[in-house]
């Protein structure tokens, strides 16, 4: 018989003794402060671009775009008040987008469209230095002083155009914390606000009658002086005293500055002449929400990107918006005329244009054509011509060779 295992007992474990950790003491977590941004709104950014102002303030648009904290501050002018105010008695066209802008500015006074409801609104009191106050109202005063001057529903100015809605001061402004915490300022010129005489030691060039776009002139005139127009003096004087003078050309907050936004091209001429930075809509609408300022100067050394693996050249240009043709440059042409096309035709009547299909393309045919012009082309045909004259000349070329020209531009297009 086979003997049975023996087997040992098992020892009980005994317990391990704590081991003695170093309790770390909590680090106060500094709050990051909010990136600033500063606008100045031209009438021009508030009718053609109502809709990036209104998605600006969308919870849901906010919450998909931005990832840190912005401060938004926004700065609207007597002219704009008065030029929006002029268009909403022009043609439907202009006074619908005109009529949605002062509906939209006078929304951010109110506590249901700005979310204010059950909330203080702070306001700044800006005007001379002696007397800049800054306080909070409770709510039964904001919506006391917000009926003094707001805008009906009309979008008519009850209380004159421009003016401050409590009268005291230069601005009134008044942070959301629904979608972004944004403040707004109602310009009321302070006795600081130069004149047009101090302002024009700011211009830095002239421009030209060939430098102002929707203008084409004669070209005896082209190289002569443009003249700025009267109603652009005053904005001109905020974004001169807002950008250039100090105190108010130095925020606290270093590489915050106020910029002019407007979709008018003229208006863009004339306030960088005078070293106003001025955006779109678009471009304003990367510095809000990404941080990319368009109108950054960064002068690059000729040859730094040498040794970089790929070619420059192959890569696409940092920004797109600058990549835009402006078709009122060149005029339409017509192509063919048909002789009494247009007798016999009743108003309102819709004439498609003659068209055939090929293989399932249709092809259609048309009155008119615009081309657009090649900008890049032209340095490239410079060049071209002087290097083959300078090779004529020397002796190497016996003529002029058109074929390489011909295929040198077939390569670009």
């Amino acid at each position: 018989m086979s003997e049975p295992k023996k087997t040992r007992a098992k020892k009980a474990k005994k317990p391990r003794a704590p081991i003695a950790t170093l309790s770390a003491t909590p680090q106060p977590t500094v709050p990051t402060p909010p990136r600033n941004v500063y606008f100045i709104l031209d009438p021009s950014a508030c009718t053609l671009g109502i809709g990036n102002l209104q998605r600006w303030l969308d919870r849901d648009f906010v919450q998909s775009q931005l990832s840190e904290k912005v401060h938004l501050h926004l700065y609207v002018l007597q002219y704009t008040l008065r030029e929006l105010d002029f268009q909403r008695r022009g043609p439907m066209v202009g006074s619908t987008a005109a009529h949605e802008a002062i509906k939209f500015i006078d929304g951010l006074y109110e506590r249901e469209a700005s979310g204010l409801s059950g909330v203080s609104a702070r306001v700044m009191y800006e005007g001379p230095a002696e007397d800049r106050t800054v306080k909070d109202r409770t709510e039964d005063e904001t919506a006391e002083n917000a009926g003094q001057g707001k805008a009906s529903a009309e979008g008519s100015l009850e209380n004159g155009i421009g003016h401050p809605v409590n009268g005291n001061g230069a601005g009134d402004a008044r942070q959301n914390t629904c979608a972004i915490p944004f403040s707004i300022y109602i310009e009321n010129a302070p006795p600081q606000f130069p004149s047009w005489e101090k302002c024009l030691k700011y211009r830095m060039w002239h421009p030209r009658q060939s430098d102002l776009p929707h203008v084409q002139p004669v070209e005896e005139q082209a190289d002569q002086s443009a003249e700025m127009p009267a109603r652009l003096r005053n904005l001109i004087r905020l974004c001169a005293y807002m950008c250039k003078m100090p105190p108010r050309a130095q925020p606290a907050e270093p590489g915050a500055h106020w910029k002019l936004v407007s979709e008018d091209q003229g208006t863009k001429v004339w306030a960088t002449s005078f070293g106003i930075d001025c955006l779109n809509v678009n471009e304003a609408e990367l510095l809000l929400f990404h941080a990319k300022d368009e109108t950054l100067f960064a002068p690059v050394n000729a040859g730094a990107d040498f040794f970089l693996p790929e070619d420059v050249f192959d890569r696409p240009p940092p920004s797109d918006l600058h990549r835009r043709v402006d078709t009122t440059a060149y005029p339409y042409e017509s192509i063919w005329r048909k002789e009494g096309a247009n007798r016999g035709k009743k108003r309102g009547d819709h004439c498609k244009p003659p068209f055939t299909v090929v293989n399932g393309v249709c092809y259609e045919e048309f009155d008119q054509i615009n081309y657009a012009p090649r900008v890049a082309l032209v340095p490239l045909v410079e060049s071209t011509l002087v290097g083959e004259a300078d090779a004529v000349g020397a002796g190497n070329v016996s003529e002029f060779d058109f074929e390489a020209l011909i295929g040198a531009l077939r390569g670009t297009i």
